[in-house]
């Protein structure tokens, strides 16, 4: 099914831009994962994946795929934890220009709507600025993008957080249609 969406490019430019934001019901303890956590990155993916976003493109990935995606050296992967459960996944890229990359940004299901997605993106918007790039210099600007047919409270998390929308794009994406069948 072809269906129109707008996809929003955000940034920052300086770490203060960052909205500090309340505390989450329960902690939240990031840990950095690397290829050999394949299968749990994999499955969490999959988890965050379901309806109503449209994340698709990593799912008919091969083993050898995710292999080459999760040996690149700029990228970051990171696994939030709460009460010992894995409960998302995140990804920043280091571009090398100054510029990274929050790449992937989510929570599972059962989590969305509960206080802990602020806090979350807080936490990877801290790691993005604090990584080094390539030539080791400093980062020099976080952005990221999504689109309308994302969450419906990503584009609102982001900006709370401090990100300014800088570029919208209309364009058409093929998807699933989840409602065939049902």
């Amino acid at each position: 099914m072809l269906v129109d969406q707008i996809v929003s490019y955000l940034e920052m430019t300086s770490s203060h831009d960052l909205v500090p934001c309340k505390a989450p019901p329960s902690p939240i303890k990031l840990v950095s994962l690397g290829p050999e956590s394949r299968e749990l990155i994999y499955s969490t993916y999959f988890r965050i994946t379901t309806p109503p976003t449209y994340w698709i493109s990593r799912l008919t990935w091969s083993p050898q795929q995710w292999d080459d995606h999760l040996n690149d050296s700029k990228l970051q992967v990171w696994m939030p934890y709460i009460d010992n459960e894995p409960a998302g996944l995140a990804e920043i890229v280091t571009h090398g220009d100054g510029n990274c990359e929050i790449q992937l940004f989510g929570l599972i299901p059962e989590l969305i709507g509960k206080g802990y997605g602020s806090h979350f993106l807080a936490q990877i918007v801290e790691l993005a600025w604090t990584s080094k790039q390539a030539n080791r210099s400093d980062t020099q600007r976080v952005w990221l993008h999504t689109s309308t047919l994302d969450h419906p409270h990503a584009l609102s998390n982001y900006i709370t957080r401090g990100f300014r929308v800088y570029n919208e794009v209309l364009n058409q994406k093929e998807v699933p249609n989840y409602s065939a069948g049902r």
